[in-house]
């Protein structure tokens, strides 16, 4: 395997974990603002 293509290889891959990372950013962020807000006796939950 030349350099090259290892190069392109490895590139390939930090793309897809890249945007397997924004993936997973957007839906935590989504998860969160559809969480509640806090139970009453919670004295974190505004």
């Amino acid at each position: 395997m030349s350099d090259a293509s290892l190069f392109l290889n490895l590139a390939g891959a930090m793309a897809i974990v890249a945007a397997a990372g924004h993936g997973i950013r957007l839906a935590l962020d989504a998860w969160i603002r559809l969480a509640p807000a806090g139970t009453p006796d919670d004295p974190a939950g505004e």
